[in-house]
């Protein structure tokens, strides 16, 4: 869990407690105390204040990189990747025109967002195959897919709390840290 908690402090850049649990899918209880743990080797810090919450600090940043490629993972082939690169543009598209519209055709998001989804999942099921901790965001962008399709305007592109695009953004992070994969332009770079 150590492991998995140091990486989800990066990923997200900022959280609490509960939100790092809920990124990894552990009781709050359990991880307060690893928490604690990686703050008393000075991998992470806490942060008060308004934006408050847990943050990694350089050694913890090169602590998770350094764990990253000990556990680097090999696809035998790049077909889940490209799915995602596709899915991602798509998305990406999706999202900027969600927020740029004057009067948004909720169905029309609704249906494009489904083919989105159904793909992401399925990148997701390679990953976790293999690195079950990828399970947590297909929770947790359903979740926010369905209070999307509950009428949450916020559940898109919100920030502050998970939206979809919140929690596809550490997927990405996440997924290229898993192949120890540079972003670049075909990442959205």
């Amino acid at each position: 869990m150590r492991a998995e908690l140091l990486n989800a402090v990066v990923v997200k850049g900022v959280a609490e407690t509960g939100a790092l649990a809920d990124a990894i899918d552990v009781p709050e209880a359990e991880a307060g105390p690893v928490l604690a743990e990686l703050a008393e080797k000075g991998l992470i810090r806490y942060r008060s204040g308004r934006l408050g919450g847990w943050m990694a600090t350089e050694p913890g940043r090169e602590e998770r990189a350094r764990l990253m490629r000990a556990q680097r993972l090999v696809l035998p082939d790049d077909r889940a990747y490209s799915v995602f690169v596709v899915a991602n543009a798509e998305l990406k598209r999706q999202c900027l025109s969600w927020q740029t519209a004057d009067a948004p055709d909720l169905a029309q998001y609704v249906e494009e967002l489904a083919v989105i989804h159904a793909q992401v999942h399925q990148v997701i099921g390679v990953f976790q195959r293999v690195r079950p901790r990828f399970a947590a965001y297909a929770r947790r962008l359903d979740a926010t897919r369905e209070r999307f399709l509950a009428g949450d305007p916020h559940a898109l592109t919100g920030v502050g709390a998970d939206s979809y695009h919140t929690v596809w953004m550490e997927l990405h992070s996440d997924i290229l840290a898993t192949l120890d994969r540079p972003r670049n332009t075909i990442d959205g770079a």
